[in-house]
């Protein structure tokens, strides 16, 4: 969302839906819902990205942006919470958060054990939300209109 003026970005998301592309929009701050909200975007996914990358932060975050924002997002938004993950504690607060998934990529690359460090992160469980439906029982945003 930082990186672009509301027209841009509503005209960029509009061409990614009228071509079949699914839509991930990303957030950091109650700045960047309220302008989601506002655009009337429906993304695919909406991702809070645990890091400010306006400053350049790397792994200074933390998971408490994803619990700070997850409440304010629209009912039926499939939720990704980005980076900071820095294992399954961490995991495990995204998911109490709300986020239907996580985005890990230091923690994994960075581990003795790649493969452990996955199927740690993995063991934490996820509910399903194959059944079209958000984790408060809600229909997930209909894009097909």
């Amino acid at each position: 969302m930082c990186l672009f003026d509301d027209e841009p970005l509503a005209r960029l998301h509009a061409a990614a839906r009228e071509r079949g592309l699914e839509t991930l929009v990303e957030v950091h701050d109650d700045k960047d819902i309220a302008r989601v909200v506002e655009l009337g975007l429906r993304p695919d996914l909406l991702g809070i990205n645990n890091r400010d990358i306006q400053i350049g932060e790397t792994d200074d975050g933390d998971v408490g942006v994803t619990e700070r924002l997850a409440p304010a997002l629209p009912p039926g938004v499939l939720l990704l919470s980005e980076s900071s993950i820095r294992g399954a504690d961490d995991a495990r607060r995204a998911r109490e958060a709300g986020a239907d998934a996580i985005l890990v990529g230091t923690a994994i690359l960075q581990a003795p054990d790649p493969g452990e460090a996955i199927r740690e992160l993995a063991a934490v469980g996820w509910p399903a939300v194959a059944t079209g439906r958000d984790r408060q029982g809600q229909d997930l945003w209909d894009h097909g209109s």
